[in-house]
């Protein structure tokens, strides 16, 4: 979800707030980061810096 072309721009914080919005949880803000990091994709997410490996 986080590597989707609606949210790869997005820091976790504003996708998290757009699913709750929406009425959807899929895990923590914090949980989020975690699985950025444990891809390596913890980094600038502005303008399509994002590689699609299946967050």
């Amino acid at each position: 979800m986080l590597c989707s072309e609606r949210f790869c721009d997005l820091a976790p914080a504003q996708v998290h707030a757009t699913l709750l919005d929406e009425g959807t949880y899929l895990c923590s803000e914090r949980q989020m980061y975690r699985v950025l990091g444990e891809r390596g994709l913890v980094r600038e997410r502005r303008r399509g810096g994002c590689q699609r490996r299946g967050a």
